[in-house]
Protein backbone atom coordinates (compact mmCIF):
# COMPACT_ATOMS: atom_id res chain seq x y z
CA UNK A 1 0.00 0.00 0.00
CA UNK A 2 1.20 3.28 -0.96
CA UNK A 3 1.99 5.75 1.81
CA UNK A 4 3.70 9.50 1.58
CA UNK A 5 7.50 8.99 1.65
CA UNK A 6 7.84 11.67 4.12
CA UNK A 7 5.41 9.58 6.27
CA UNK A 8 7.63 5.97 6.16
CA UNK A 9 9.87 5.34 8.86
CA UNK A 10 13.60 6.10 8.64
CA UNK A 11 14.52 2.57 8.72
CA UNK A 12 12.80 2.20 5.40
CA UNK A 13 15.00 0.31 2.75
CA UNK A 14 15.39 1.73 -0.68
CA UNK A 15 16.50 1.37 -3.97
CA UNK A 16 17.86 3.96 -5.86
CA UNK A 17 17.73 4.14 -9.78
CA UNK A 18 19.79 6.96 -11.31
CA UNK A 19 18.70 8.14 -14.81
CA UNK A 20 20.52 9.19 -17.49
CA UNK A 21 18.74 12.24 -18.28
CA UNK A 22 16.41 14.64 -15.82
CA UNK A 23 12.77 12.96 -15.84
CA UNK A 24 10.99 16.61 -15.45
CA UNK A 25 8.97 16.13 -18.69
CA UNK A 26 7.43 12.65 -17.67
CA UNK A 27 7.94 13.08 -13.82
CA UNK A 28 3.85 13.57 -13.88
CA UNK A 29 3.41 10.21 -15.40
CA UNK A 30 6.32 8.39 -13.86
CA UNK A 31 4.62 9.10 -10.70
CA UNK A 32 1.34 7.95 -11.15
CA UNK A 33 2.99 4.94 -12.46
CA UNK A 34 5.11 4.74 -9.59
CA UNK A 35 2.39 5.55 -7.35
CA UNK A 36 -0.29 2.42 -8.88
CA UNK A 37 2.68 0.18 -8.47
CA UNK A 38 3.64 0.97 -4.93
CA UNK A 39 -0.59 0.44 -4.42
CA UNK A 40 -0.48 -2.87 -5.25
CA UNK A 41 3.41 -3.81 -4.40
CA UNK A 42 3.00 -6.58 -2.00
CA UNK A 43 4.57 -10.06 -1.12
CA UNK A 44 3.30 -13.12 -0.53
CA UNK A 45 0.15 -11.42 -0.70
CA UNK A 46 0.69 -9.29 2.09
CA UNK A 47 0.73 -5.72 1.24
CA UNK A 48 3.43 -3.47 1.91
CA UNK A 49 4.13 -0.35 2.96
CA UNK A 50 5.77 1.01 0.54
CA UNK A 51 6.40 4.51 -1.30
CA UNK A 52 8.60 6.30 -4.13
CA UNK A 53 10.73 9.72 -4.53
CA UNK A 54 12.39 11.44 -7.20
CA UNK A 55 15.61 13.33 -6.38
CA UNK A 56 17.76 15.84 -7.83
CA UNK A 57 15.36 15.11 -10.97
CA UNK A 58 17.30 11.93 -12.27
CA UNK A 59 17.26 9.85 -9.24
CA UNK A 60 13.83 7.43 -8.87
CA UNK A 61 13.91 6.40 -4.72
CA UNK A 62 11.64 3.06 -4.20
CA UNK A 63 11.32 2.59 -0.23
CA UNK A 64 9.68 -0.40 2.07
CA UNK A 65 9.18 -0.26 5.04
CA UNK A 66 11.57 -2.39 7.10
CA UNK A 67 8.57 -4.50 9.17
CA UNK A 68 7.52 -6.05 6.17
CA UNK A 69 9.85 -5.79 3.50
CA UNK A 70 9.83 -7.72 -0.38
CA UNK A 71 10.66 -10.94 -0.63
CA UNK A 72 12.08 -11.92 -3.88
CA UNK A 73 9.21 -11.78 -6.28
CA UNK A 74 8.34 -9.09 -5.03
CA UNK A 75 11.52 -7.18 -5.74
CA UNK A 76 11.47 -8.44 -9.22
CA UNK A 77 8.31 -7.03 -9.92
CA UNK A 78 9.66 -3.73 -8.59
CA UNK A 79 12.64 -4.31 -11.25
CA UNK A 80 10.60 -5.33 -14.05
CA UNK A 81 8.23 -2.02 -13.19
CA UNK A 82 12.03 -0.28 -13.25
CA UNK A 83 11.81 -2.06 -16.93
CA UNK A 84 8.77 -0.41 -18.10
CA UNK A 85 9.84 2.94 -16.88
CA UNK A 86 13.02 2.80 -19.15
CA UNK A 87 10.82 0.83 -22.47
CA UNK A 88 8.53 3.75 -22.01
CA UNK A 89 10.38 6.57 -21.72
CA UNK A 90 13.49 5.37 -23.30
CA UNK A 91 15.40 6.06 -19.90
CA UNK A 92 18.01 4.13 -18.97
CA UNK A 93 18.13 3.26 -14.79
CA UNK A 94 19.27 -0.39 -14.31
CA UNK A 95 23.05 0.64 -15.97
CA UNK A 96 25.07 -0.04 -12.72
CA UNK A 97 28.38 1.04 -14.63
CA UNK A 98 27.36 4.55 -14.32
CA UNK A 99 27.83 6.73 -11.47
CA UNK A 100 26.36 10.02 -10.57
CA UNK A 101 27.96 13.42 -10.07
CA UNK A 102 26.24 16.32 -8.28
CA UNK A 103 27.48 19.83 -9.35
CA UNK A 104 26.11 23.06 -9.52
CA UNK A 105 22.53 21.55 -8.63
CA UNK A 106 22.72 18.90 -11.76
CA UNK A 107 23.50 15.51 -12.07
CA UNK A 108 25.94 14.34 -14.50
CA UNK A 109 26.19 10.43 -15.09
CA UNK A 110 29.28 8.98 -16.37
CA UNK A 111 30.84 5.36 -16.69
CA UNK A 112 32.70 4.03 -13.85
CA UNK A 113 35.87 3.92 -16.14
CA UNK A 114 36.01 7.63 -16.96
CA UNK A 115 36.60 8.77 -12.93
CA UNK A 116 40.30 8.31 -12.76
CA UNK A 117 40.51 10.31 -16.26
CA UNK A 118 37.88 13.15 -14.35
CA UNK A 119 40.00 13.24 -10.75
CA UNK A 120 43.06 13.62 -13.23
CA UNK A 121 41.95 16.49 -15.24
CA UNK A 122 40.56 18.02 -12.09
CA UNK A 123 36.74 17.57 -13.42
CA UNK A 124 36.46 15.95 -10.42
CA UNK A 125 37.95 17.00 -6.75
CA UNK A 126 37.98 15.66 -3.15
CA UNK A 127 35.12 18.12 -2.61
CA UNK A 128 32.46 16.92 -5.57
CA UNK A 129 29.21 15.56 -4.30
CA UNK A 130 28.55 11.83 -5.85
CA UNK A 131 25.25 10.27 -5.55
CA UNK A 132 25.77 7.26 -3.18
CA UNK A 133 24.44 4.33 -4.49
CA UNK A 134 25.45 2.12 -1.22
CA UNK A 135 22.38 3.90 1.07
CA UNK A 136 20.33 0.85 2.60
CA UNK A 137 17.70 2.87 4.27
CA UNK A 138 15.58 6.20 4.09
CA UNK A 139 17.61 7.85 6.48
CA UNK A 140 20.82 6.92 5.06
CA UNK A 141 19.74 8.54 1.77
CA UNK A 142 18.81 11.77 3.34
CA UNK A 143 22.30 11.63 5.65
CA UNK A 144 24.70 10.24 2.76
CA UNK A 145 23.10 10.15 -0.51
CA UNK A 146 25.34 13.37 -1.56
CA UNK A 147 28.69 12.24 -0.13
CA UNK A 148 32.45 13.91 -1.00
CA UNK A 149 34.58 12.25 -3.78
CA UNK A 150 37.07 12.08 -1.13
CA UNK A 151 34.86 9.88 1.18
CA UNK A 152 33.67 7.69 -1.57
CA UNK A 153 35.25 4.57 -2.97
CA UNK A 154 37.14 7.15 -5.11
CA UNK A 155 39.47 7.95 -1.96
CA UNK A 156 42.62 6.39 -2.91
CA UNK A 157 42.75 8.37 -6.23
CA UNK A 158 43.11 11.76 -3.48
CA UNK A 159 45.57 10.00 -1.38
CA UNK A 160 48.60 12.38 -0.95
CA UNK A 161 52.09 11.14 -0.76
CA UNK A 162 53.70 12.44 2.03
CA UNK A 163 57.78 12.82 1.93
CA UNK A 164 60.24 12.55 4.36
Amino acid sequence: MYIPYEQLSDQATVWTYLADRPVSEHQEEITNILRAFCEKWNSHGAPLQTSFTILHDQLIVLAADEAHLPSGCSIDSSVAQIRELENKFGLSLLDRSQAGVYIAGQVHRYPLLSFKHLIQVQDVQPDTLLLNPMVKTKAELAEKGLIKAKESWLSRHFETKHVI
